[in-house]
């Protein structure tokens, strides 16, 4: 089965993402999405727009991510992934060059790990890295 490309919005991928965890009950939908982070209101209007694409599904007792739906989650957690990864390599390539005179070996640990963990974007690691920040 290919995997589609999918452009999800940021409150239909936290939703497909709780789902890929673990079913939400429908008799303490609110509750429950409450407790899981979700907005009970946001939920309800990402909903059509997912069960249409055959991400999610809606039986009598509670609401699933379909596998397609678990594919196209774990796709993009991968891009993102290899977004990352790019930008650590881009990172030691900055520090490599002439930009690596203004880097602080002090300061390289901490930037490169917020930028691994996805806090820091690849300009502002170059920048908290830099002896001049």
């Amino acid at each position: 089965m290919a995997v589609p490309q999918v452009a999800l919005t940021e409150s239909q991928h936290r939703l497909l993402a709780e789902l890929v965890l673990g079913p939400l009950p429908i008799s303490a939908n609110e509750e429950a999405a409450v407790a899981r982070g979700l907005a009970p209101d946001q939920m309800q209007a990402d909903m059509p727009t997912l069960q249409w694409m055959g991400l999610i599904k809606e039986s009598s007792q509670a609401i699933v991510a379909t596998a397609q739906g678990s594919a196209v989650f774990h796709r993009a957690e991968q891009e993102k992934a290899e977004g990352r990864l790019a930008d650590v390599a881009a990172f030691a390539d900055a520090v490599e060059s002439d930009q690596g005179a203004e880097i602080d070996p002090c300061r390289i640990a901490p930037a490169l790990r917020r930028l691994a963990q996805g806090t820091y974007s690849l300009e502002e690691a170059i920048r908290h890295a830099s002896s001049n920040a």
